[in-house]
């Protein structure tokens, strides 16, 4: 699966390449290779998208199978749709139906806890989908998760420098992180903090539209990136003329 962030221009627009040129970009922005790449396929359906920890959340539909990966290709958990004709348990054989196997699934959605279509609603945990010798076994206690990491940007687009915030910093978070700019290509163009130590939240920064090099960046899409150990957040920004 492919990342990639077509080049346009500070409208917003995809300019047209010159004739004889190819449309970019020339590099992929992020990509994920299964650790066995020929287990990671789908003929039809599927699907993938960001989540707001940075992570991604991909539905290899042919196999009912959903799965979250970190920017780095790691693995966080993994799940196979245990609906077929009947219900199954997870780890049995899937029956294969008249073109994919039986618990083909056309996407996944990963929905916070606030979000507005829940509310009103009782979520509380019921018994889960796949068959347990013991039904009780699969109910786990629920625990609140502190949220994750968020980049905001201001403004955008912008054009002499742009406020990058981070908010939602655990203790500690900060040691051995890093906030890098890279641009619509993938490219790095900068490294703006290292911090080593933990530091104040919400904890903010600024970028001068410049690359390591002092040199004004062209305009177009750029991409702020915060990775610690664990985490990661991303947002996109859009450099003016």
């Amino acid at each position: 699966m492919d990342e990639f962030i077509p080049p346009c221009d500070s409208s917003g627009f995809y300019p047209r390449p010159k004739p004889g040129q190819a449309f970019g970009p020339s590099d992929l922005c992020w990509s994920y290779v299964a650790e066995w790449p020929k287990t990671f396929y789908s003929k039809y359906m599927s699907g993938a998208r960001r989540l707001p920890n940075g992570n991604t959340l991909i539905c290899e539909a042919d196999s009912g199978f959903f799965f979250e990966v970190t920017h780095d290709s790691q693995v966080v958990w993994r799940y196979v749709n245990p609906v077929t004709e009947s219900i199954l348990s997870q780890g049995d054989t899937v029956p294969k139906g008249t073109w994919s196997r039986q618990n083909s699934t056309f996407r996944v959605t990963r929905y916070a806890p606030d979000y507005p279509g829940l509310f009103g609603h009782d979520l509380t945990p019921g018994l889960p989908l796949e068959r347990y010798a013991q039904p009780a076994l699969g109910i786990t206690e629920a625990t609140t998760l502190p949220a994750p990491p968020r980049l905001s940007i201001s403004p955008t687009p912008f054009r002499g420098s742009v406020l990058i915030r981070l908010d939602h910093l655990n203790a500690g978070m900060l040691e051995h992180s890093v906030v890098t700019i890279f641009d619509a290509a993938g490219r790095r163009v900068r490294v703006l903090s290292e911090p080593q130590s933990p530091l104040p939240d919400p904890y903010s920064l600024s970028w001068d539209g410049r690359d390591a090099s002092g040199r004004r960046c062209p305009p177009g899409v750029y991409v702020c990136r915060f990775a610690a150990p664990g985490t990661t957040a991303t947002t996109k920004m859009l450099l003016a003329e």
